[in-house]
């Protein structure tokens, strides 16, 4: 079995906490047989935070990471164009005014059968709060292959890949409560301030579904010589069309956003109108994780640590 079907097989909702404690037991067995030193760092922003460390971020040139919570079930289907800002927004709005849609139908309906305003605008406001705490705390997904199990899958694979001489060079982190508000990465960065600053990290979030894969850099980042090995390292892979975009005109929320030098990775579909979009997560269907999107980003990863790793020599 692949590493992602193991996954897939073995913890396909990690939303409770016995779910996600049972995971990180289990990633913690699988990093010491690989010969990684592995911890779960604790946190608390709003909620308890259990971060998986694998390695010395302190001591990394690069760090990548994904987040292994999985999601609650969206009464509306998630839906992202991270290139094209204007539909990415336009969907965003369309989610709103659905919200609003069904609470003045609920106060339309109530108001012909004669209730008075008071029970009215209660009933309404607590109809779009419930309907908003569905969408982070509802019934869990039960298929979560691209999000996010594609992304851990894709790490621990890497991991595995990775030749014992070169990975004093990367670390990994797995990060708690990304689907609660990226909670997880919001406690780790507050309480590593110079790994927020300073580090190189490349985030996989949603890469199984795809012929590209993307990645968003900030600005001060592609200003770094690692930046252009990461673009040489990627380029090389053949399985899938890589495409590199400045993050700041694009819109992608996941957790290396707390990150100074944080890449964003997916892989996307392509329209012909609408351009990449990310489709299917948070929805049962999330049910297809292509493994040539894995090996391309393990392998070009893997590469890329490695010129690291001669450059720094």
């Amino acid at each position: 079995m692949t590493m992602h079907e193991t996954i897939n097989s073995r913890f396909p909702v990690r939303k409770t906490g016995k779910q996600k404690e049972n995971f990180r037991h289990w990633v913690l067995e699988k990093s010491a047989e690989m010969g990684y030193a592995a911890k779960v760092e604790k946190g608390r922003m709003i909620c308890q935070n259990h971060n998986v460390i694998i390695g010395d971020p302190e001591k990394a040139q690069v760090i990548v990471t994904a987040h292994y919570d999985t999601p609650a079930v969206m009464p509306i289907p998630n839906f992202i164009t991270p290139v094209n800002v204007p539909v990415y927004l336009a969907y965003q709005l369309v989610v709103v005014a659905t919200f609003f849609a069904v609470t003045f139908l609920l106060n339309w309906v109530t108001r012909s059968f004669g209730w008075n305003f008071e029970v009215r605008y209660w009933l309404s406001l607590g109809l779009c709060m419930t309907l908003m705490m569905l969408m982070i705390a509802g019934p869990a997904n039960r298929h979560n292959a691209n999000d996010n199990t594609s992304g851990v899958a894709a790490v621990i694979q890497l991991m595995a890949q990775l030749p014992e001489q070169m990975r004093d060079r990367a670390a990994f982190i797995l990060f708690d409560n990304e689907e609660k508000g990226m909670l997880g990465s919001m406690s780790y960065a507050g309480r590593h301030k110079q790994i927020r600053k300073e580090k190189l990290l490349i985030n996989l979030d949603c890469v199984g579904v795809g012929e590209n894969i993307l990645f968003f850099t900030p600005k001060k980042t592609r200003a770094l010589p690692a930046y252009q090995q990461l673009q040489t390292a990627m380029q090389l892979q053949q399985e899938k069309s890589m495409h590199f975009y400045a993050a700041e005109k694009c819109v992608y929320p996941s957790d290396q956003a707390q990150f100074t030098h944080g890449i964003a990775v997916c892989t996307c579909e392509k329209g012909k109108r609408i351009g990449y979009y990310c489709s299917r997560i948070h929805t049962p269907n999330d049910t297809r994780c292509d493994q040539l999107c894995l090996d391309a980003l393990a392998n070009g990863l893997q590469q890329f640590i490695l010129m690291e790793r001669k450059e720094a020599s």
